[in-house]
């Protein structure tokens, strides 16, 4: 925007904080207050502003990527405030995708943005020393009293129950903790805060990522974060925090002017302040929507922030907090095992793997379990671990109620000179047998649902909720795979446990859409795997790969996003599993040259509800080619034995097999057929269905 950028107080910025709504934002409120507390710096602050923007408009984009350390202060006063480890690598994960451009869902910036949409080429990477050169895992626990905090500044404090911050000119400090009312975040912009009091804060509830999310229904993609790094890099609010007038500015050319904030998943486009066709820019991380609609900066905030890290914030390139140091007397606690983030009952054995990163022999080691805000258990460890070596220790077994809770995990040992290492948060969910009929639509903000699990091994591209494509909402579940990436990676979304004996003859369907280029072999595949004993094992109940996965011929070079007549529906009978009152359900996707994979409209019922309009006899065919292959799937309203057979034009019979079941798909090879056209029959005693094929 080009108009000059008006500071209006914070009440009138936040007006709309007396109707409910979710305050995203605290930044411009504190510069605010941090400039009416210092008058005499205002002036100072305004010029490094206006000096910011007259380099940014003889400056280039920087090509050499930036790294800036971490450090993550978690103050909690509750168990589920004090956020797993997990979490908050997923959110590290969130920032570094973001700030680079590699956000899976960056493909849903619409087409008119895409020309201005660019990485900052910044990373940011956990803190590896204290500033005393110690080592750190970049991640700092302390529990406190205080229930929540404000903008005041408290959680940067000892004194008042906070952490206290490290030197600016070496960290990026984040305090994530409980937030007063319904505040998400606010960060100090450059040249605004003290050495420790520099950084940004948090809600707790926002920390995660598409692999692990955050405990908010609406805000729990780490986009949160991202917005107020973007503060902390001297980012303004897209619509220049002008109150609605389009008078504002954020100081950035390629944004378009914008009224005001956006909340929820607005639609494209919307026109505000004279900015027709393409209107504003929502899906920018510095608007206010749902972490699941942000997906952009631009090329202008990249340099803005670019100017911030080289100029303002320049100390900080000479930091040596991602380095590696050491210490004599170091245990660190590597993971806890044996501990799913999901369990059916409640009967757990964890185990701590557990390393000597010191320089002498451990022999005695005291570790503490302790669950929720339950009083902690202790055992003592004896033996030799010598240096560089690693140890697993069996630790005592536990009984979880059912619920989600959050398991804290501690090794000490006399003299250790980094204890950053020794504590590991694990979120545990133990959770009943869902009851059926059941369906997803993935219309719902929070994905992966509750008692879900998005199992990405290779930590890359992975199942998400997207709103490219839907066959008949907004939202549907998405994996996207350019054509660079390599084949054989597999992703899993596995459901919640079902109880699959509240349903005679249960079948399972959901709508799917996969794109076929004919001048690549399409090796993508997807399976269906089922598990009767908690997870333990899992056997493969369907699987289709290649022409038979694909619904769609096009180039995978470019994004496929499916519309209505490029989707098909698939179904699986559970019937064999009826018996079974705790079911876990995966889809397992392993990538091959398909670029995109979409699943809708999951579904777990009778057939006649599934299909309302269902025959007797339901025949679907697929998958036909010039090399006599040809796949199809039968289904139908009862169990019985049935006979598919092939005829000519001229009513010869050229191919006949009987079947027996309710759901049958299978694959056939025709080769000995001839081009031309045929007729595929089935027969289920006097009820009968037939197709017209047509074989090259």
């Amino acid at each position: 925007m080009f108009l000059r950028r008006t500071f209006l107080i914070c009440f009138l910025l936040f007006s709309y904080f007396a109707n409910a709504q979710t305050e995203r934002c605290g930044t411009q409120v504190y510069l605010e207050q941090w400039l009416a507390e210092n008058p005499q710096l205002r002036k100072a602050y305004d010029n490094e502003q206006a000096m910011a923007a007259a380099r940014i408009e003889n400056s280039n984009a920087m090509t050499a990527t930036i790294t800036i350390p971490v450090v993550f202060h978690v103050v909690y006063n509750t168990a589920e405030q004090n956020v797993p480890d997990d979490r908050i690598m997923e959110q590290l994960d969130v920032l570094n995708n973001d700030y680079n451009r590699l956000n899976q869902d960056g493909q849903s910036t619409p087409s008119p943005f895409l020309g201005v949409s660019a990485a900052a080429n910044i990373q940011f990477c956990l803190a590896k020393r204290d500033p005393n050169n110690k080592p750190t895992s970049g991640i700092i626990r302390k529990q406190t009293t205080v229930q929540s905090f404000s903008t005041g500044d408290e959680v940067k404090k000892t004194a008042t129950g906070g952490s206290k911050g490290w030197s600016k000119s070496k960290y990026l400090n984040i305090w994530i903790c409980n937030l007063t009312g319904n505040l998400l975040g606010y960060a100090t912009m450059p040249g605004t805060a003290n050495d420790t009091l520099d950084g940004v804060v948090v809600s707790y509830s926002t920390i995660g990522g598409p692999d692990n999310v955050g405990v908010h229904p609406t805000y729990n993609l780490g986009r949160t974060l991202t917005h107020e790094v973007g503060h902390w890099l001297n980012l303004i609010h897209i619509w220049g925090d002008d109150g609605g007038t389009c008078t504002g500015t954020d100081d950035v050319a390629d944004t378009p002017n914008q009224a005001s904030e956006h909340f929820g998943t607005p639609n494209f486009p919307t026109i505000s302040c004279s900015n027709n066709p393409d209107g504003d820019m929502f899906m920018n991380f510095l608007d206010y929507t749902d972490d699941y609609a942000m997906n952009i900066f631009t090329a202008g905030q990249s340099l803005r922030m670019q100017d911030a890290v080289n100029n303002s914030r320049a100390a900080l390139l000479t930091s040596k907090g991602c380095m590696d140091t050491t210490t004599a007397i170091d245990v660190a606690l590597l993971n806890v095992i044996n501990v799913e983030t999901i369990y059916c009952q409640g009967n757990i054995t964890p185990s701590a793997v557990i390393k000597n990163k010191g320089a002498g022999t451990i022999s005695s080691l005291t570790f503490s379990v302790k669950l929720d805000d339950n009083t902690a258990t202790n055992k003592t460890w004896t033996g030799s671990l010598v240096a560089g070596a690693t140890a697993t220790v069996a630790l005592d077994p536990l009984t979880v109620p059912t619920g989600t809770h959050y398991l804290n995990v501690s090794v000490t040992q006399s003299g250790d000179g980094n204890v950053s290492n020794n504590i590991i948060v694990k979120r545990i969910t133990v959770t009943g047998a869902t009851a059926l009929p059941y369906s997803q639509d993935f219309e719902a903000k929070r994905f992966p649902a509750d008692n879900w699990l998005v199992l990405n091994a290779d930590n890359d591209a992975t199942f998400m909720r997207s709103r490219l494509a839907s066959i008949n909402g907004s939202s549907s579940l998405w994996f996207y795979a350019p054509l660079q990436t390599p084949a054989g990676r597999k992703d899993i979304v596995q459901l919640e446990p079902f109880d699959l004996t509240t349903l005679a003859e249960p079948v399972l369907a959901f709508d799917v859409a996969c794109l076929n280029d004919n001048s690549i072999s399409t090796s993508a595949s997807l399976k269906i795997l089922a598990s009767t004993d908690c997870g333990s094992t899992f056997s493969e109940i369907f699987e289709k790969t290649g022409s038979a996965l694909t619904t769609a011929e096009g180039s995978a070079s470019n994004v496929f996003v499916p519309v209505a007549e490029q989707w098909r529906k698939d179904s699986v009978n559970l019937k064999a599993l009826n018996s079974f009152n705790n079911v876990i359900l995966r889809f397992e996707y392993t990538t091959g040259n398909a670029n995109a994979l979409f699943i809708d409209n999951l579904q777990i019922d009778r057939l006649g509800v599934i299909y309302p309009d269902a025959s007797n006899v339901n025949v679907s065919v697929y998958g036909q080619s010039a090399y006599g292959v040809l796949d199809f799937s039968v289904l139908l309203l009862k169990t019985v034995d049935f006979k598919v057979d092939i005829f000519d034009v001229a009513g010869r019979k050229v191919f006949s097999k009987s079947y027996s079941g309710s759901a049958v798909c299978d694959r056939l090879s025709l080769h000995q057929l001839n081009a031309g056209v045929y007729f595929f029959r089935v027969t289920s005693g006097k009820d009968s269905k037939s197709v017209k094929l047509f074989f090259r």
